[in-house]
């Protein structure tokens, strides 16, 4: 369900920590792309209490195919309930997309 019709359901808000009833995100909530020598470095952020979801980082050369990156994390940090992690992916591609996708687990 989308019911500010900002374009993100409320699984997301609910997932990346954002607030549902804004009608626009703010840039500081977006996950982020850094290029290093022959990696990406990639830093997203996920609401510390949602232990009902897993977080998986994918990449795709063609915004069709996803797979699961590979990737080491390389930072974390806590505040407000809210964790801020940075992740190296490497590889040196011509062109890479990078997506963080939440999904509900069961228990």
């Amino acid at each position: 369900a989308d019911p500010n019709n900002d374009g993100f359901s409320n699984l997301h808000h609910y997932a990346f920590g954002t607030d549902p009833r804004a009608t626009s995100l703010d840039s500081s909530n977006q996950p982020g792309i850094k290029l290093g020598e022959g990696s990406l470095d990639f830093t997203y952020r996920f609401r510390q209490s949602a232990l009902d979801l897993e977080f998986e980082v994918q990449e795709s050369s063609d915004l069709l195919s996803w797979m699961e990156a590979t990737t080491t994390q390389i930072s974390s940090d806590s505040e407000d309930g809210i964790i801020t992690v940075t992740v190296q992916i490497p590889g040196t591609s011509a062109q890479k997309f990078v997506r963080v996708v939440a999904r509900s687990v069961a228990f």
